[in-house]
């Protein structure tokens, strides 16, 4: 017996069908072109109506070994938008017979783009898993303890680089660090007794003047009589597995002897390249196992998770990478975001996601079109086929 309970989801847009006659009319309608499954089915399988009763119920029929988990059911198809029904079990007629109540329905209110696929183990597989073990939550100020560790070792290695040398968190800032943390790049005073040597700006140095605006005088006269002569800071920007960058923390280097060059930025921007690297490679964990991939679509696919340590990092990451593997073929590698998760009875986990990216290989995604179109194309025509054999008309 399988249940299943929803652990995250995407915002999904939805309208109620308001009564029961409609859903029945909604039914009829379109029974010669309808292809009902079994919400949360791993083995998906299909439901047909044998008959809609007289007391606006209907009678499906399905897999003889399968059994509604408490005497409930959710069916759904595609008509051009996603629709689901909720179903009561009334009456047992049969292995895989039932009578049914129709409880509730819903329709997506956008169109669904792409057709999605069923596919077997014996067709493609999910492997090679790249998982952060921690999120970076910008938006929450959020740091996992391990990524603050890495950067108190950062600090203390390089206070060499400079007379005074520091390395923070952006947390709630305001002025100048918010203005350095949106733009990403690096704020640059070359010569504090210089305010002319401000003006400079590439796609890597922020426009001082922008930055300290008509606080400009202010700041230079405080620096000044700290004994400042030169002044670097430096984003320290991360960059996500789907190639998003965003700065969470700054290096400071500030020099109270001489003035700092464009050498200086060049040699920072290597180091902080090397304290990135090294904070990616704490935060992820490769776990190299073989999960199925149940459903398939151009942008997404559907995983069946069974892998203790998956199960235990796919709840607390937003997105992960893994290989896509079509039987005799090369792997496909693609960065996914994770859309939606639930857990059946037995703690298992079905992971819906989006792809968001793929590996530097060229032609990465042209390949995976090229082994999904067949597939598509020969999934219509045994639906075109079925739908000329036809369902007999209902009896009413």
């Amino acid at each position: 017996m399988t249940s299943f309970i929803e652990l995250k989801n995407f915002e999904r847009k939805f309208e109620e069908i308001d009564s029961v006659k409609n859903i029945i009319q909604i039914l009829d309608d379109n029974l010669s072109r309808l292809t009902l499954y079994i919400k949360f089915d791993i083995e998906r399988n299909i439901v047909q109506i044998s008959e809609i009763t007289d007391d606006n119920g209907i009678v499906i029929i399905t897999n003889p070994a399968y059994t509604p988990v408490n005497n409930k059911l959710t069916i759904y198809s595609l008509l051009d938008k996603y629709f689901e029904i909720d179903l009561q079990v009334a009456e047992v007629r049969g292995p895989g017979f039932f009578k049914c109540d129709i409880i509730k329905a819903k329709r997506a209110i956008s169109v669904r783009k792409e057709l999605r696929l069923k596919v077997k183990a014996e067709q493609v597989i999910a492997s090679n898993f790249m998982v952060s073990k921690h999120s970076i939550d910008v938006s929450n100020y959020k740091i996992p303890t391990s990524i603050k560790v890495l950067l108190d070792q950062f600090h203390s290695q390089n206070t060499n680089l400079s007379d005074v040398f520091k390395v923070g968190f952006f947390e709630q800032s305001s002025g100048m660090l918010e203005r350095i943390k949106k733009s990403g790049k690096i704020f640059f005073l070359r010569d504090l007794s210089n305010p002319e040597s401000f003006n400079y700006s590439d796609d890597d140095i922020i426009d001082a003047n922008e930055i300290m605006g008509k606080n400009i005088n202010e700041y230079i006269k405080k620096y000044i009589e700290k004994g400042y002569k030169s002044i670097i800071i430096a984003p320290i920007n991360y960059v996500t597995d789907s190639g998003n960058v965003f700065s969470f923390a700054y290096a400071q280097m500030i020099s109270k002897s001489g003035l700092f060059t464009f050498d200086d930025i060049s040699k920072l921007k290597q180091t902080l390249n090397s304290l990135v690297t090294r904070i990616k490679d704490s935060n992820t964990i490769i776990i190299n196992t073989n999960q199925q991939i149940t459903d398939l679509s151009k942008s997404g696919a559907k995983l069946y998770i069974t892998d203790e340590n998956l199960k235990k990092y796919l709840v607390n990451t937003k997105g992960f990478v893994f290989n896509i593997v079509f039987k005799l073929q090369a792997p496909i590698t693609v960065y996914s975001e994770i859309k939606n998760i639930y857990r059946d009875s037995e703690d298992n986990l079905f992971v819906g996601v989006i792809f968001a990216g793929h590996s530097s290989r060229k032609g990465e995604m042209k390949r995976y079109y090229s082994f999904l179109d067949p597939m598509i194309k020969s999934y219509k025509e045994k639906l075109l086929a079925q739908r000329k054999k036809s369902v007999k008309p209902v009896e009413k």
